[in-house]
């Protein structure tokens, strides 16, 4: 349960460097793409803040990562105390579905059904080929430091 509290509170934190970002260039964009590239441009600033912990030799745990994201969302939207009205617009926002984005809609479902599947089904092994992100940040997150071991 923890485990989910924690990830709701990292997308929430990575959408405000997201809105941030965007606000800061000055980019305008109707409300379902504004949340998209928001989200997505957060991604990449929370990713940035272990690296930049990294070359500051402060350990990378969680009680240093969070804060860290923490202030750079509240600095990233300082200025910007319009953020909130425009989230209530984009909260009152309707989403419509047309005709020709069911068939669409239907063969993504599909893929993802696929893929939820197959995870549960077969899990992939903690030390494949494929894992190697994995095992880098395991021991990233035991030793508290991305200059590892691995």
């Amino acid at each position: 349960m923890m485990a989910v509290v924690m990830i709701l509170v990292l997308l929430v934190l990575q959408f405000l460097c997201g809105a941030g970002i965007l606000r800061h260039a000055g980019i305008r964009l109707p409300a379902v793409l504004f949340v998209a590239v928001a989200l997505l441009s957060g991604l990449a600033i929370a990713s940035l803040v272990p690296f930049v912990l990294q070359l500051c030799f402060i350990p990378i745990t969680f009680f240093t990562v969070f804060p860290v994201l923490v202030v750079v969302s509240v600095l990233l939207n300082l200025k910007y105390g319009v953020l909130l009205a425009e989230l209530r617009q984009i909260a009152k926002t309707q989403l419509a579905i047309r005709v020709s984005e069911i068939p669409f809609l239907l063969v993504i479902f599909f893929l993802v059904m696929v893929s939820i599947w197959r995870c549960f089904y077969l899990p992939p092994t903690p030390r494949d080929l494929t894992s190697g992100p994995e095992a880098i940040a395991e021991y990233t997150v035991a030793e508290k430091t991305m200059a590892n071991s691995v």
